[in-house]
């Protein structure tokens, strides 16, 4: 391999390397951008937890 050759390769090696970083990075950011927005819809939102009926697991007595 010449120098030429080898010069081209590492070169359309480093362009790759970059294209898959940029691709990287936007993913991320796009991740974040996401995650940030789910944040804002859970702190919107109140969790409706069902109550326990009070007898329900505890003695009860029924006098007739």
């Amino acid at each position: 391999m010449d120098i030429a050759q080898a010069s081209t390769a590492l070169h359309q090696a480093n362009v790759q390397m970059e294209a898959g970083l940029r691709v990287q990075s936007m993913a991320q950011d796009h991740a974040e951008i996401q995650g940030e927005g789910l944040n804002r819809l859970l702190e919107g939102t109140t969790v409706l937890q069902p109550t326990e009926a009070a007898h329900l697991g505890n003695m009860v007595d029924i006098q007739a």
